[in-house]
């Protein structure tokens, strides 16, 4: 019975994003500030993250990259899940403002990160991605659902890894998602399965070839990571007020802007 809910309300989800994407494609203003005001929070919140700036500097960013969104198009085709469609826009996002973010000092090395994750447990492995993103504990305990148990046995095994380094001085950067994303083989359909997989709509002999793959695939860790990480920010942070939207939606954005 209970998944019979999620599957009404990802669907009611899904077609309200159609419907909102569509007439983001037609040019409605409307359409562009529901838009904003519904996923600008969650990009305040990735552009303070990575830059660590001041509000207003992240609302010029965001009124460039919906200007740019709108410009360039990037919204053909519906998404699968409301879920995948915030993956997308997420990347689109990174590498939109790619150059309001600064550069890392020292990038992670793909082969480093495949060593710190290998043979590291499934769940394990979600705690210590969104460690290395630089997010305190109770921050992660909240995404992820947990309590201190796992997450400090998580811990424990990254800095193993990392040879008793300071976890919080080799953060994840936003270049180094891009390059995590790139890993992905052309054999790798997890992505496309990302968000029925968060919303309980696949079946157990499914769930259970998803959970073998994702510990061997970076790219699908990740995404799977960065689902459930905007999934809390979306439930958690403020909605942007009138003021905030207006300034990342600016008038003239749609039919004008195409």
């Amino acid at each position: 019975m209970l998944l019979g809910w999620v599957n009404i309300a990802s669907r009611v989800l899904k077609t309200d994003l159609n419907r909102l994407l569509q007439g983001c494609r037609q040019g409605e203003f409307a359409s562009w500030r529901a838009l904003a005001a519904r996923y600008g929070p969650l990009l305040t919140q990735q552009f303070r993250h990575f830059r660590a700036t001041h509000r207003t500097h992240a609302e010029d960013a965001l009124r460039q990259f919906f200007l740019r969104l709108c410009s360039q198009d990037r919204l053909q085709g519906n998404p699968p899940s409301e879920r995948v469609f915030r993956l997308e826009l997420l990347f689109n996002f990174y590498d939109l403002c790619r150059n309001s973010f600064p550069q890392p000092d020292r990038p992670w090395e793909i082969s480093d990160l495949v060593r710190i994750f290998m043979g590291v447990p499934f769940y394990s492995q979600k705690v210590i991605y969104l460690i290395l993103c630089g997010y305190p504990k109770d921050t992660i305990q909240s995404i992820l659902s947990i309590g201190p148990v796992l997450f400090y046995s998580a811990h424990e095994c990254l800095q193993e890894c990392l040879g008793g380094a300071e976890v919080h001085k080799v953060p994840l950067g936003l270049q180094d998602r891009e390059r995590i994303r790139r890993t992905s083989s052309a054999h790798c359909d997890l992505a496309a399965l990302v968000g029925d997989y968060m919303d309980g709509r696949v079946a157990w002999k499914e769930k259970a070839g998803i959970e073998a793959h994702v510990p061997i695939c970076l790219c699908c860790l990740q995404d799977l990571c960065m689902a459930e990480e905007s999934e809390y920010f979306l439930r958690s942070l403020k909605p942007l007020s009138e003021t905030q939207t207006s300034r990342i939606c600016p008038v003239g954005i749609g039919i004008q802007s195409l």
